[in-house]
């Protein structure tokens, strides 16, 4: 087994040394030793072996390898080099530092950087991946790229198509000019046409309109028709669930000062839909020091006659102090609005404090110690309320 494999390299260098620019007829078999010539390189030496049996017209298999290879035709078999390109179709494998088909690849290109001039039809696997039409298949990568479309997946830690994506990108960012059929799963998710399903992310962008779900931290779109869920919501129009909801059309916004059972200064300030919005709120009370609670609520402002409103809300603050006491309200107000932007309200309340205050309440009317150490005070809250659209 040793002196064949020693004989084999011993005939191949001197085949080699023989008929370098030339060819050698074997069995089955070309072997070519040749210098490919690029506008970008000097002449670099390869070996290449072309397998003489094909069928119905197809190009024989090819084994090109070196530094660098050149496929002047189709490429049917492989490249494996630290520069492979090939002037059309490529079908089979390309494997180096950089591939490059001008046209299309129906196989697999794995390297740093892979370039498929028009279509793609199998796998890249690389640092940056590139298809100037369509891929049909899979891209892998650091950054990958699609001109036109993507018929499966993107994965990596950029993913951009140039059309729609029938399938799914999952990355730290996605964009995609068109929908997502399966939906985008990244850090930042950007879809510019309806139909894209799911956006889970921290900052997800539907550009016209959101006909699924958008859950992250920041979450906007022209106009919804499902459901957004996250930190910062906005729309145009729809009905958004969020801790700050923004709706261009038809939102809500206010900024109020009251009076309550706890605290004789609260502000708030609400923002999202009179039907659904949530509050910002920070009490403050100046006895024994300087108390400051912050908070969050969420409520509906329904209507009721032509200037009468009724007003519910669940509220919950905590204290800004090491002791750390919370606040849980429930309160329903009635609200009586003087012209389009300015309104009266006043609300039976009742709160639950989890802690040890070091001080007394506002305003109490009723106030009970539970046997587990907590406060219940009951009491009222008035205050004014300027709203605008």
């Amino acid at each position: 087994m040793r002196f064949s494999t020693i004989g084999f390299l011993l005939f191949f260098l001197h085949a080699v040394q023989l008929v370098e620019g030339q060819e050698i007829d074997t069995t089955g078999a070309e072997i070519k030793v040749h210098f490919n010539r690029f506008h970008y390189a000097p002449a670099i030496p390869n070996i290449e072996v072309v397998y003489l049996h094909h069928k119905n017209g197809r190009p024989p298999f090819q084994l090109a390898t070196g530094i660098a290879t050149h496929s002047t035709y189709s490429l049917r078999g492989a490249q494996f080099a630290l520069l492979n390109s090939c002037e059309r179709t490529a079908r089979g494998v390309q494997t180096g530092f950089v591939n490059i088909a001008e046209t299309d690849v129906r196989g697999w290109q794995a390297a740093f950087v892979n370039v498929a001039g028009v279509d793609m039809k199998g796998l890249q696997s690389a640092f940056v991946n590139v298809a100037g039409s369509e891929i049909r298949g899979a891209q892998l990568g650091f950054v990958n790229v699609s001109g036109q479309g993507v018929q499966g997946v993107q994965g990596g830690f950029v993913n951009a198509s140039g059309g729609a994506v029938n399938g799914l990108q999952f990355g730290f960012v996605n964009a995609s000019d068109s929908f997502v059929r399966f939906g985008q799963y990244g850090f930042v998710n950007v879809s510019g046409y309806s139909g894209t399903p799911v956006q889970v992310g921290f900052v997800n962008v539907n550009i016209p309109n959101t006909e699924g779900a958008q859950i992250g931290f920041v979450n906007t779109s022209s106009r919804l028709k499902g459901l957004q869920f996250g930190l910062v919501d906005t729309v145009e129009s729809g009905v958004p669930i969020g801790f700050l909801s923004v709706v261009q059309k038809g939102g809500y916004s206010a900024f109020e000062l009251s009076n309550t059972e706890i605290f004789p200064v609260q502000i708030a300030y609400r923002v999202g839909l009179a039907k659904l919005y949530t509050s910002l709120l920070v009490g403050y009370y100046p006895q024994n020091g300087e108390f400051v609670s912050t908070g969050i609520g969420i409520g509906s402002y329904l209507k009721m006659k032509a200037n009468l409103f009724v007003n519910p809300e669940i509220q919950y603050q905590s204290s800004t102090d090491p002791e750390f006491v919370q606040f849980l309200n429930a309160q329903a107000a009635i609200c009586y609005r003087f012209n389009p932007f300015l309104e009266f309200f006043g609300a039976p309340s009742i709160s639950l404090i989890f802690g040890e205050p070091d001080f007394d309440s506002w305003f109490p009317l009723y106030e009970a110690e539970q046997k587990n150490g907590n406060l219940l005070v009951g009491g009222l809250r008035i205050g004014l309320r300027v709203q605008w659209p």
